[in-house]
């Protein structure tokens, strides 16, 4: 169904909607046929850290995953966007040193854990932020040993003339240009970015789901997602239980106590 009409999130407090995040949706077949769309779904965005799985297709399909460090943890990280606890950095700084590289080697800035416990004992101890403290250290840290194992330079491999910038660009092209990383009994993979985008695929329906916030508001992304994959039936009693936070967001005040919720603002099924 073709819907010009928005998905729209609502912040609800009392009986008074306080306000509205607009949200472009689209549900695609992996043959390229729209199965469900809601506002302007041709207008361009950034998906940004959203396609980290996608960026990480060539470290797995190269061979450099099982040839260039530890396979499993490597991959899951360089789909992710971390929060810099301790065994985040721990399997960043196995994996350069695996591979002969430095905390200096991977080309993205220092960055304070995400994580409030993680950056407590960083001030606590005094500790010295380097690159592998970056949300995106897995991702870059993915990228160099594809460079290794292609026998191509890894300095300056943010370039976009590269071959690992070139690579990335043929995989995207290919696929079509398209965390609340999360599973729904394992049926569903989705990756958020830091600015209202989020996707998800359901491979056993071989379907793909994106959802753009307008207002860039993270909070809003991940709950039109998951009334997506309602819409779509994904999801049991149990999931349903596992996603609530996702689902149907309650707001509390600095005391506990529920002052609004977040949720679909309108019946936007029909």
């Amino acid at each position: 169904m073709d819907r010009t009409t928005p998905l729209m999130i609502a912040l609800i407090c009392g009986n008074l909607v306080e306000s509205r995040h607009v949200c472009r949706a689209v549900i695609v077949h992996s043959s390229g046929r729209l199965l469900d769309t809601w506002g302007a779904i041709n207008a361009e965005v950034y998906p940004r850290s959203a396609l980290k799985p996608l960026q990480a297709l060539p470290l797995v399909e190269s061979g450099a995953a099982e040839a260039h460090g530890p396979p499993d943890q490597g991959v899951a990280l360089a789909c992710a966007s971390h929060t810099g606890e301790n065994f985040h950095r721990d399997i960043v700084r196995k994996w350069l040193t695996w591979m002969g590289l430095s905390n200096d080697d991977p080309e993205c800035g220092t960055q304070e854990p995400r994580d409030e416990d993680a950056a407590r004992d960083v001030i606590r101890r005094g500790d010295t932020i380097d690159r592998v403290f970056n949300n995106c250290s897995g991702k870059h840290s993915a990228f160099l040993p594809t460079a290794l194992h292609l026998g191509e330079p890894t300095a300056v491999y943010t370039d976009a003339a590269h071959p690992v910038q070139r690579r990335l660009a043929n995989v995207l092209s290919a696929l079509g240009g398209t965390d609340l990383t999360t599973t729904a009994r394992g049926r569903v993979a989705a990756k958020t970015d830091a600015e209202g985008a989020h996707i998800g695929i359901v491979p056993e329906c071989r379907i793909g789901i994106a959802v753009k916030v307008e207002d860039g508001a993270s909070r809003a992304s991940g709950v039109g997602l998951c009334a997506l994959l309602d819409h779509l039936d994904l999801l049991d009693d149990q999931a349903r239980e596992g996603l609530a936070p996702f689902m149907d967001v309650s707001l509390m005040n600095l005391i506990g106590d529920p002052t609004g919720r977040l949720g679909p603002a309108y019946d936007w099924r029909n």
